[in-house]
């Protein structure tokens, strides 16, 4: 994975790679599958096991510490984590270098949520992908992509809970050229324009206000704020039930009142297929020619996500040191035995 924890031992750096869940979490979510019924597999195995790696160098340099993952993601809740974290890290590494890194003006990532009244958590997805847009034009955003999910973070086998994950920059094209645009919108005027599209296009009247988040943050300047932002879009459901019952223990769904047809509603959750981020206007895949003449036309290449990812792997596999790569073959391997458990605000 691309991210890690650093401590410094004897002079130089150990390497670890991150956990996402402590052991007691993941014993306890473990337990829980076996409760409702549902084979646990090898989630009580994941990252039980250590490889240590020394630079190849020779010299004494650095070393690096990889944990041996189940790969289970969609049921394992650490593999979900540490795949939803590599997603972000590689999408925000594109949009760093290849337009934040490029522009002269400080690049903007806002996330608007955008919800929709009990009655119509059924609704059509391209009807509600139609209202995502119209609501894009109204607050003239070029450049944005969104996923609609189904499930309510904090209770995720409740029924259906569909909603929007927005994801904006604030650029535009004006003369054929990138120029700025606003970020920070009038919250009042965003839920009054999102309940008029609602009106609009289904058949119910709403009285009072609609619900809508939104925050933004500087690519540049504020990389953790944008990756978190970002794993709202990457991340699997999976994550929010281990958080629900394990991490936050906000609702036990093992207790009477909630354990019936617990069983079917956690295996539909681990089975839901994970839903795509859609990206549109000049962030949509057809649009990057274009935009690379907008930005540059000179000397410029834009980086794909296979590059930035690939690069990412030999940075993580680097030496922090000397730059040489770390060795092929463990020179210690072993049991894990919770020197490196991730710690949580309480």
């Amino acid at each position: 994975m691309l991210n890690c924890t650093q401590e410094i031992l004897f002079g130089y750096e150990e390497i670890k790679q991150a956990r996402y869940i402590t052991l007691e979490e993941q014993k306890e979510f473990v337990d829980f599958l076996e409760n409702v019924g549902i084979p646990s597999d090898r989630l009580d195995w994941c990252a039980s096991e250590y490889a240590k790696f020394k630079c190849s160098s020779g010299a004494q340099h650095s070393t690096k510490t990889n944990y041996l993952l189940c790969g289970n993601r969609g049921k394992c809740p650490r593999c979900s984590m540490a795949y939803a974290t590599s997603k972000s890290n590689v999408m925000y590494q594109s949009i760093k270098r290849n337009i934040a890194d490029k522009v002269d003006f400080d690049l903007k990532m806002n996330q608007i949520v955008l919800t929709l009244p009990k009655e119509l958590h059924q609704i059509d997805k391209k009807v509600f992908s139609k209202m995502i847009k119209q609501f894009m034009i109204e607050f003239n955003i070029h450049a944005y992509g969104y996923v609609i999910q189904e499930r309510h973070s904090s209770d995720p086998l409740a029924d259906t809970y569909r909603h929007a994950h927005v994801l904006s920059l604030n650029f535009k094209e004006e003369n054929n050229r990138i120029e700025r645009c606003d970020y920070f919108f009038d919250t009042n005027k965003m839920r009054s324009i999102w309940k008029t599209i609602i009106e609009k296009n289904t058949d119910i009247s709403i009285e009072g206000n609609v619900n809508i988040n939104t925050e933004y943050c500087s690519v540049n300047k504020e990389k953790g704020r944008c990756i978190h932002l970002l794993k709202y879009v990457y991340r699997y459901s999976l994550e929010d039930l281990f958080k629900v019952q394990c991490r936050n223990h906000s609702i036990n769904y093992l207790e009477k009142s909630h354990f019936n047809e617990t069983k079917e509603k956690v295996l539909s959750l681990i089975e839901e297929k994970k839903p795509k981020v859609t990206w549109c206007g000049l962030m949509a895949p057809t649009k990057q020619k274009q935009l690379m003449k907008m930005i540059s036309d000179i000397g410029y290449r834009w980086q794909s996500l296979k590059e930035i990812r690939n690069d990412l792997m030999v940075r993580a596999n680097t030496c922090p040191d000397c730059g040489m790569p770390f060795s092929e073959n463990p020179f210690e391997t072993g049991l894990y035995e919770g020197d490196n458990e991730p710690v949580y605000p309480t």
